[in-house]
């Protein structure tokens, strides 16, 4: 499973890999369906998915990465809650290509440690 996440780089594969995920998420986004907005840890790296699909993330020891919003109103919600939303927060978003390559670097370097 942690394999099959570790190359979860493209959305197609995200979907596949977080509908795959059978231990519990922990739900980070209070005014939408929990289920759409789960947030799980993998060897250090806490990912928050919006539907099945991976928003940001977070290794232990650094800042979160939080991904351009590229969907619409209710991943814009779910992004709200992991960063707040701030005109800053908001310039800080990497694009997705950044935001795929960063996530599986921390999720390779998780699994080194």
């Amino acid at each position: 499973m942690l394999q099959r996440m570790k190359h979860a780089t493209t959305t197609t594969t995200a979907k596949k890999t977080a509908a795959s995920l059978t231990f519990p998420g922990k739900p980070y986004c209070p005014n939408t369906t929990a289920a759409n907005a789960l947030a799980f840890e993998l060897d250090g790296v806490t990912v928050w998915f919006s539907y099945e699909t991976p928003i940001a993330f977070q290794a232990i020891g650094h800042e979160s990465v939080v991904r351009v919003n590229a969907w619409g109103p209710t991943t814009a919600k779910h992004l709200r809650a992991i960063d707040g939303g701030t005109r800053t927060a908001k310039a800080d978003r990497v694009p997705g290509d950044d935001f795929e390559r960063m996530l599986s670097a921390a999720l390779a370097n998780g699994e080194e440690s």
